[in-house]
């Protein structure tokens, strides 16, 4: 007769890639901008973004415990739910107190996710006795969402141009099929015999674990890559008017742009996550580490060069590297990690990865004139000091990348 612990990894596993693409549709991506513009002004525009992202922050570290502490199907299904809710009032949203909360509701979802949805992979794959599949299974997860997001942004951009809220109902659509997913997974199982600690015991224990080479490596390593793709994806906007002389800023075209742009680059990940598994099995961790940094940086180092239509095509690949290594990463640190504090760990580095790039951000910020205008010198400006920031945190990671070689890679091809 089937375990307990069988039944469960019967239930999950199946259903974890199509949760991963369902709450992957977020065709709001290339035409929130617009929305939220054509209903506040545009200084609350900034102020609802700063509201995301301080929500995101405020949130991260508590959901990450709160999955440890009572588990990964709760955690995800109040992940869902916050997502359900946010969609339906940005729908109905008309005023900046209604589109705040909406944002607030968005963040929630995305941190009771993070981190969650891999700790919940792992955990049920070691339920099945099937860990040694994780790198594969979670490489196949992430290009199923890498494509489904790309399929979901351009529909979102296209339709956008008809109509801006179509692209929050399609993803209320997605994030529907999530929780319903989410309501039939079974809680992995734990150590129930084992007392809960606190908050603090559970950080300051997820911070010993840097003590470890090759965990302090991999968190260093996500930082840098989590701050270098973030650059074109920060900037893009900026280089595309000008490289089209502004032409597309009122043209009600932008979100049908916007949305292929970013569902070319959406593809490009899907191409990375696609590749993993063979290049991680051909390079090794550490070599594939490096060339996904080096790859990243040359996305940067294109768009701090020229301003040409010609370098779109690294701009389309800029999240190829972070696909790329997104499963040999996972599948590197979550064994490392004991299951009561995975989620928190994995929160903690997203968190951490935040962080540094609103650092990086402000202080690129305190690089211009407060009247200025982002012209090509002033971008290009921008893009060479963050280039030459990632190129100097490259090198130290290549120069302590040896601490990787220990780490064994499963090398049978599945």
């Amino acid at each position: 007769m089937p375990s307990s612990r069988m039944m469960t990894s019967n239930n999950n596993l199946p259903l974890y890639p199509y949760y991963r693409a369902s709450v992957a549709v977020q065709a709001w991506i290339p035409v929130f901008f617009l929305y939220f513009s054509s209903r506040v002004p545009f200084a609350q525009v900034l102020l609802l973004s700063s509201i995301y992202y301080a929500s995101v922050v405020a949130l991260e570290l508590p959901s990450g415990y709160f999955s440890d502490r009572f588990g990964r199907r709760p955690t995800l299904l109040l992940s869902a739910g916050a997502l359900v809710f946010a969609y339906c009032l940005f729908l109905v949203a008309d005023a900046f107190f209604s589109l705040a909360a909406a944002q607030a509701l968005l963040a929630a979802g995305v941190a009771f996710r993070s981190g969650s949805d891999t700790a919940f992979h792992y955990d049920s794959l070691c339920d099945a006795k099937l860990e040694h599949e994780f790198t594969d299974r979670e490489a196949r997860a992430e290009k199923l969402s890498m494509t489904t997001l790309a399929a979901s942004t351009l529909g979102g951009g296209l339709l956008g141009a008809l109509d801006l809220r179509l692209a929050y109902l399609i993803s209320l659509a997605g994030a529907l099929t999530a929780f319903a997913l989410a309501w039939r997974f079974a809680e992995p199982s734990h150590d129930a015999g084992r007392p809960a600690t606190s908050f603090s015991r559970t950080l300051a224990s997820c911070l010993g674990r840097l003590r470890s080479g090759v965990l302090a490596w991999l968190f260093g390593f996500y930082l840098l890559i989590f701050a270098v793709a973030h650059i074109p994806f920060e900037f893009y906007q900026p280089y595309v008017a000008l490289l089209v002389d502004g032409s597309l800023a009122a043209d009600r075209r932008a979100p049908a742009v916007s949305g292929i742009v970013i569902a070319l680059s959406m593809l490009g990940g899907s191409l990375g996550a696609a590749s993993s598994v063979a290049m991680l099995h051909r390079l090794g961790l550490r070599r594939l580490m490096l060339l996904a940094v080096a790859l990243q940086l040359l996305v940067v180092a294109g768009m701090a060069s020229v301003l040409h239509g010609a370098v779109l095509g690294l701009i389309f690949l800029r999240n190829f590297p972070m696909a790329l290594t997104h499963a040999p990463l996972n599948a590197a640190v979550a064994p490392r990690v004991d299951r009561e504090e995975r989620a928190t760990y994995l929160s903690m580095q997203n968190l951490v990865a935040r962080l540094v790039f609103a650092g990086l951000l402000a202080a690129l910020s305190a690089t211009l004139a407060g009247d200025a205008r982002i012209d090509w010198p002033s971008l290009s400006l921008l893009l060479t000091i963050g280039l030459g920031i990632g190129i100097a945190a490259a090198a130290v990671l290549s120069l302590t990348s040896s601490v990787l070689r220990s780490v064994a890679v499963d090398r049978t091809r599945r």
